[in-house]
């Protein structure tokens, strides 16, 4: 109360000031599409209020049958991803901008103390948008407007005008510049706030038969299999000295034990709360030191070790638990997931699936950990759950001290600012901000980037995250050939260079030690190249070194199944040969072939390592797509399947 009485006596404003006249905004205020505003207002707008005590159960049974894991795979991301929502580290910090100080009135209603974040291009024309941010203790609010419909003549933009877009409000008699170069440092924490940038997740071990949490925080040590389900998570790391996040964590006197997991996934800092690495108390039955750790996450997961044991979320008493991932280890070593929510979290992603049965331990991480990233970024943004009114507080709080500090500075230096109505020079060289704000901004969003937190940072301390669809995959630096034509296959990619057709793996490269499997060798000069994974066919188009003629190019059409063994091209007639290299060996191979076959005369064979099909061997040649039909080892038998009808370029 104190704090915004003061901010009032700043602002120089009063509950009985005139209400100024509400603005039209015009047609040139326009909602940004990606994103319109942060991720807890958008959710704001969709959530359903419903009783705050029970739970919601996500077993997988109302999804689609899951039958190719790898397609599942590819759909678990992350969602609102701070690239696109967090619209001051990415756009204002470190450039030209301006923050304002003021108060929006509501009718019947306290006042309200918000900051507005303005940023132009530079030397900005009628038709160009200005990038607009509206600090609220409900979130932030983001807009692009129409610089021709704000800016008045010589005067500059109409701040008032920039407010009255929002919709949230009239803005006040008075509007002061923040010209502290601080301020930058402040915001950057603002938005922070809003979502959830650092997450703490808690891990508790239930035995066979084990229903309340005083039955599981009572477990001292942990089994093999829960050891290896929660080392999965991340990284064991020594918490004495740990300079990361610390997710509330003693790092100096071990009073919370001496070790803990830790992972980095999409540039955001996860602490694991582990409740057997947690002080175990012979004494205190209820092991309060792991209750207060585990019953402060918002999300946490049951590491079930009985699959018939019947969890209930109710037993876990806690106010700020909302999400339950429970895992439930199989009698063949299997793991089942079942995610109970509380009713009044929205709905987030992924969803589990059908049946919700991981065998691969990997997946499992991968999925929970971004499933719980959904979720408690969907739990913050609840105005109905238990930290709701915490967390408007605390943002609350945090545009009071923004508002206070900047004003009191500029009263201790003599510079107390008086309001403005209009900006000027937005997007000229004399701006307002001066250079060393700007190189401030700079050097903050440089010391983010740097240590893997900033929002549009993807560091993962693991290969098996999964990007967004949009992200571009680092493999590596240099490939040690010229490359002439790629293509996928599945998660990896297929090149053709100058060593031949190989097969790079999608993952993190060493630099040096790039991972790649030969497939056909450089006897085959591979030009273009397509696979087609639905049909399972791979097709080639290859011609002479160095030789872009395309009378010399023949196309090849082969098995997928196959062309990942071993390979060699030959070739029978001189006058049509694309490797001379082999001739003589081409020779010998065609006489055996004679003996082998009825009347199988070709111009050119690619010759792969067979595996029989029905008994039956396909051939790709010039002339043809031959099926060769072997019975008994004995005998063989050519079958025109395309006689002359491969197409050659």
């Amino acid at each position: 109360t104190n704090n915004k009485q003061q901010t009032k006596e700043l602002l120089n404003m009063s509950d009985d000031e005139e209400t100024p006249k509400l603005l039209t905004p015009t047609s040139g205020f326009q909602k940004e599409k990606t994103p319109p505003m942060s991720p807890s207002i958008r959710r704001r707008m969709n959530h359903i209020d419903m009783s705050e005590g029970t739970f919601r159960c996500e077993d997988g049974t109302l999804n689609e049958v899951n039958e190719d894991w790898q397609a599942f795979m590819k759909g678990v991301h992350l969602e609102n991803p701070e690239v696109e929502t967090r619209w001051y580290f990415r756009y204002f910090l470190g450039q030209q901008h301006q923050n304002y100080a003021l108060q929006l009135v509501h009718k019947g209603e306290e006042n309200e103390t918000v900051v507005l974040s303005l940023m132009s291009p530079p030397n900005p024309t009628e038709s160009d948008y200005l990038k607009a941010i509206l600090w609220r203790q409900t979130g932030s609010e983001h807009m692009s407007i129409c610089f021709g419909d704000v800016a008045k003549g010589n005067k500059g933009v109409d701040l008032r005008s920039c407010v009255v877009a929002f919709g949230r409000g009239t803005p006040g008699k008075n509007i002061f510049p923040i010209e502290d170069q601080e301020v930058q440092d402040k915001l950057v924490l603002l938005e922070e706030q809003e979502g959830a940038v650092k997450f703490k997740i808690g891990i508790l071990f239930a035995r066979k038969g084990q229903t309340t949490d005083d039955e599981m925080f009572s477990n001292q040590h942990a089994s093999p299999e829960f050891q290896k389900f929660y080392e999965s998570m991340g990284t064991k790391i020594q918490l004495d000295g740990w300079t990361g996040f610390r997710g509330g964590l003693d790092v100096k006197t071990g009073s919370t034990g001496k070790h803990s997991i830790h992972t980095i996934e999409f540039g955001k800092e996860v602490m694991f709360h582990v409740s057997t690495m947690l002080p175990f108390s012979v004494e205190n039955k209820q092991q309060l030191e792991r209750k207060r750790h585990l019953g402060n996450d918002i999300c946490n997961i049951i590491f079930q070790e009985d699959e018939d044991t019947i969890f209930k979320p109710e037993n876990i008493k806690s106010q700020f638990n909302h999400i339950f991932a429970v895992v439930y280890l199989m009698k063949d070593g299997r793991y089942k997931l079942n995610v109970f929510t509380k009713q009044n979290v929205p709905e987030y992603g992924p969803p589990l699936p059908n049946p919700p049965i991981f065998s691969d331990i990997t997946q499992l991480r991968t999925f929970i950990i971004v499933k719980l990233m959904n979720a408690e970024k969907a739990a913050l943004s609840s105005r109905t759950a238990t930290f709701a009114m915490k967390k408007e507080r605390t943002l609350a709080a945090l545009i009071q001290d923004v508002v206070i500090d900047t004003r009191l500075l500029g009263a201790r230096r003599n510079k107390l600012q008086k309001s403005k109505r209009f900006s000027k020079n937005m997007g000229s060289s004399k701006h307002d901000l001066g250079i060393d704000i700007i190189s401030h901004g700079q050097k903050i969003k440089l010391d983010k980037i740097q240590e893997g937190v900033a929002p549009t940072s993807t560091r993962s301390e693991t290969s098996m995250s999964v990007g967004e669809p949009w992200e571009a995959v680092y493999i590596t630096r240099s490939f040690p050939s010229n490359i002439f034509c790629a293509d996928f296959l599945h998660d990896d990619i297929v090149v053709s260079c100058a060593d031949g057709l190989v097969r790079v793996r999608n993952e993190k490269h060493a630099a040096g030690e790039l991972k790649k499997d030969l497939l056909i060798d450089s006897s085959v000069h591979v030009v273009q190249l397509i696979i087609d994974e639905e049909t399972s066919l791979i097709f080639m188009l290859v011609g002479k070194k160095g030789d872009k003629k395309a009378k010399s190019q023949v196309l090849y059409i082969l098995p997928l199944v196959r062309v990942c063994v071993r390979v060699c091209a030959c070739e029978y007639f001189i006058c049509t040969c694309m490797f001379c290299a082999r001739a003589v060996f081409a020779v010998v191979l065609v006489l055996l072939l004679f003996l082998f076959a009825f009347a199988f005369c070709i111009c050119c064979v690619l010759l792969v390592e067979c595996v029989r099909v029905n008994g039956c061997v396909n051939v790709v040649c010039v002339r043809g797509l031959r099926q060769i039909t072997i019975e008994e080892e004995s005998a063989e038998e050519v079958h025109c399947l395309v006689n002359e009808g491969v197409p050659s370029f």
